[in-house]
């Protein structure tokens, strides 16, 4: 199902007030050229906010690919990521993908709505690029089962929602970046994740507040974005 951004917003900010974060998840990432094995970067798996880059992957360069999970990103926040990508003419004919994974979620649990955000925030040189979301009942690094994709040739977002079991925990929730170069190009998209309970949220639950926590989240993500933004 597809949200007007602005409606998002306000059902995002409802999952803030009903959801504590008491665990601490970590990051990790990997990439691949051409469906190749994806190996995680090293660095992975150790703390709830970690990025690599500039690093090379095959004929791209992966200038930023970043994740931030709980407990430093706030509720109603499962993973916030970047993915920065600049490729030169040998790129053409090749694809990369990159897996940014949180695992070891333990809170909240159970058949929950989980919402993408799947934002092209850069896309140049012809290239299209499909981003997608997975969770893990099996706490599984880079995939699991579907919740959400979009793919993109020009900037966009859009706003997904799909519900999922997380089973007892500790589960994972994964953003995948596939990217098709045509020649030199480069990509900017970010990827986030978070979760509300089901049947939705509790009515009359503090609109300004609920409000305002959505858009520390979407500050969060303008803050990094330009830091990193290709030329």
């Amino acid at each position: 199902m597809r949200f007007p951004l602005y409606g998002a917003a306000v059902a995002l900010g409802f999952a803030a007030a009903t959801i504590s974060v008491t665990n601490a998840a970590v990051i990790s990432i990997c990439g691949r050229e051409d469906a190749g094995v994806c190996t995680a970067f090293p660095g992975s798996g150790i703390l709830s906010q970690f990025s690599v880059g500039p690093i090379a992957v095959g004929d791209f360069t992966l200038t930023l690919a970043s994740g931030t999970t709980q407990p430093t990103l706030p509720p109603p926040g499962l993973l916030f990521s970047d993915n920065i990508v600049v490729g030169g003419p040998a790129s053409a004919g090749h694809t990369l993908d990159v897996f940014i994974t949180a695992s070891g979620l333990t809170n909240p649990l159970g058949v929950l709505n989980f919402i993408s955000g799947l934002t092209e925030n850069t896309i140049v040189g012809g290239w299209t690029e499909t981003l997608s979301t997975f969770v893990s009942a099996t706490n599984a690094l880079f995939g699991g089962t579907p919740l959400s994709s979009a793919t993109f040739n020009a900037p966009g977002a859009v706003v997904l929602n799909t519900n999922a079991n997380t089973g007892a925990g500790p589960y994972s929730v994964t953003a995948q970046y596939h990217l098709v170069s045509t020649g030199a190009g480069a990509a900017n998209a970010t990827a986030n994740i978070l979760a509300a309970p089901v049947p939705g949220p509790i009515a009359g639950a503090g609109l300004p507040g609920l409000i305002a926590a959505c858009g520390a989240l979407i500050a969060f993500a303008r803050r990094r974005r330009s830091r990193y933004m290709p030329a």
